[in-house]
């Protein structure tokens, strides 16, 4: 086991990961300093690994992944899966989980279902987060969104009454939480974030050498120091029963991470 492991991480060490980074609000950033991207130096640094990361607007990075055979992304598991077919996606453990709700203005009564969505609502979504807003089932609920550049612009309109909504992700909004009401017991769908990669050899190595660092890092607390008020807890059991429905089993998985 001790050699096979030593063959492991020797192989993840000479191979690098080509990892596309979508601009996520307040975790990526085109600088390269957002939370996300500090766990994943750190992880390089534990690991022994290698990697090229390229920052592109979500949309366009969510395109580059599925052309891009042998590469890697943060996040995007679930639409990739459903894009490409469940045997061709693998993901790490996750840097982080999040979790979709509708917000409304401050002092107002939270929205819980999409049901109570009256037709003519003006909801605002941020742009390039389409292939969450469809798993989340807001246009199969008749939500025509409307678009805006960023939570903050969203939350202002909201506000200032000039829309009666928007949809979003907390720990996103965690810095506007104060500005407008949710009910956090009613999210419209919860994922996780981890590194989602095109099933090939090499990359299966390199998740099965980033896999036990994130898992590491999650209990000895540096994810929880990196993320800061960005952090949300999760079950590691939880995120296997996720994982299970939407990429491949990678040999050994389960001893990926632990609680």
């Amino acid at each position: 086991m001790l050699s096979l492991g030593l063959v492991n991480l020797s192989f993840a060490s000479d191979t690098e990961l080509k990892l596309i980074a979508p601009e996520f609000t307040g975790l990526i950033t085109e600088a390269g300093d957002g939370p996300y991207q500090k766990i994943m130096q750190q992880v390089a640094l534990r690991a022994g690994i290698k990697y090229q990361e390229r920052v592109y607007p979500q949309k366009r990075a969510y395109m580059s992944f599925l052309k891009q055979q042998d590469s890697c992304i943060y996040s995007f598991t679930e639409p990739a899966s459903e894009r490409l077919g469940q045997q061709q996606i693998i993901v790490s453990a996750p840097l982080n989980t999040f979790s979709m709700y509708l917000f409304t203005a401050k002092d107002s009564a939270p929205i819980q279902q999409l049901t109570q969505v009256a037709p003519t609502a003006n909801v605002l979504g941020v742009l390039g987060y389409d292939v969450w807003y469809q798993r989340a089932g807001l246009p199969q609920a008749g939500i025509q969104l409307a678009y805006t550049s960023s939570d903050e612009h969203a939350v202002g309109m909201v506000n200032l009454g000039r829309a009666d909504m928007m949809v979003s992700f907390m720990p996103d909004m965690r810095k506007f939480a104060d500005q407008v009401s949710y009910d956090a017991a009613y999210p419209l769908l919860i994922s996780y974030d981890g590194i989602t990669c095109h099933n090939t050899e090499a990359n299966a190595a390199l998740l099965k050498v980033i896999s036990p660092v994130l898992g590491q890092m999650r209990r000895d607390g540096t994810l929880a120091q990196l993320l800061g008020e960005s952090y949300l807890p999760w079950q590691h059991q939880a995120f296997k029963k996720w994982q299970q429905q939407y990429t491949a089993e990678m040999p050994e998985s389960s001893e990926l991470d632990s609680d």
